[in-house]
């Protein structure tokens, strides 16, 4: 959302939360009397009015704030690390990929958004989830032929690797190593608490994709990042608004698995 959209409406926040207040306080200042007593229900009236309407749109601008923080989650963290702009012609934050090397592995961000439908009393509402996308290389001398797939938005749990992950392909090619790492990496789940917009109630479980880089379509990553890679690792993370120190512990964490499938 651009900065003149976001002035725009807090502008118009601000009028309708004074409006609705002083029509509140005239209204009420007509059946009152001018002694202190009619004052003071006049002071309370008008707080009842504002206190609901300001924790309205106090949470409205915190999720048009926490859009606007997601949205450009890449350039943020690209910045504060010294990441290279891998489509420097790209202007809009979310198509913008940055990368560098970690533990002699090539690595690349980008903010997504997953949109889907909530139900909440039998009523179907849009919604719209932002994710930071972290792609890994792994150090291997040709493709792999496999594929092993969990998406974000995959609710089912469970304890054995092939329930964890729902979609794989010749998995029988990954040694127990391998399949015990990437099964751990999955069941570590996620810190739970408030993040940002969103509150993590249960630790669930993480989305990871393990696949070779010729059989990933365009729209989840672009030719021109990683065009020299041939496999790679692939997790969506709910929480965009990552730091620094946060996004380092994460790629340890992937580090370790694809350190576990290299030969």
């Amino acid at each position: 959302m651009r900065k003149k959209t976001v002035i725009i409406l807090v502008a118009i926040i601000l009028f309708c939360l004074t409006l609705v207040t002083v029509i509140s306080i005239i209204v009420a200042g007509d059946s009152l009397t001018e002694s202190s007593a009619g004052l003071g229900e006049l002071l309370i009236f008008g707080a009842f009015c504002l206190i609901p309407l300001t924790a309205i749109f106090g949470s409205a601008g915190w999720l048009i704030y926490h859009t606007m923080q997601s949205r450009k989650t890449a350039v943020r963290l690209g910045e504060s690390l010294g990441l290279d702009k891998l489509n420097p012609e790209e202007k809009n934050p979310m198509k913008a990929w940055y990368g560098g090397m970690y533990d002699g592995r090539f690595f690349a961000i980008k903010p997504v958004v997953y949109k889907g439908r909530s139900y909440i009393d039998g009523q179907s509402r849009p919604v719209a989830n932002f994710y930071l996308r972290v792609v890994m290389e792994l150090l291997v001398d040709a493709p792999l032929g496999i594929v092993v797939y969990r998406s974000p938005q995959e609710k089912r749990s469970g304890a054995t690797f092939e329930e964890i992950f729902p979609t794989i392909k010749n998995g029988t090619r990954l040694n127990s190593s391998a399949r015990n790492a990437l099964l751990a990496f999955a069941q570590q789940g996620y810190e739970t608490g408030l993040h940002g917009a969103t509150y993590q109630i249960e630790s669930g479980v993480r989305n990871l994709t393990l696949r070779d880089r010729a059989g990933v379509p365009e729209i989840q990553l672009n030719r021109q990042i990683m065009p020299h890679v041939h496999v790679i690792l692939t997790h969506d993370h709910p929480y965009p608004n990552l730091n620094g120190e946060e996004l380092n512990m994460l790629l340890e964490e992937m580090t370790a698995v694809a350190r576990s499938i290299e030969p």
